[in-house]
């Protein structure tokens, strides 16, 4: 369900319990806050997008490092060897 209102800030801003609650956060909570927003998630949700995130970063560094060990122009037919190449599998 949607719930939508229009507040006026003063002094600061106050969600009620509910709202959270329907909103399935849970009580440990996390706010990002960046220019034009300000996004409320569970804990646990950051953790997990901080942990794939330098999942990602790492996988890049993998990928990246391949470069190192080859050989340019020296790899004939590289698409249709590619897992001998990598892998060293015949």
């Amino acid at each position: 369900m949607l719930s939508q209102e229009v507040l006026t800030v003063k002094q600061g801003i106050w969600i009620d319990k509910s709202w959270l609650l329907e909103a399935g956060l849970g009580s440990s909570l996390q706010l990002l806050v960046k220019q034009g927003e300000i996004r409320i998630i569970p804990a646990e949700q950051l953790e997990a997008e901080q942990s794939e995130t330098a999942d990602t970063e790492t996988g890049w560094e993998v990928f990246l490092s391949l470069e190192k060990d080859g050989h340019v122009g020296k790899l004939p037919d590289a698409s249709i060897h590619h897992d001998r190449y990598l892998y060293g599998k015949e």
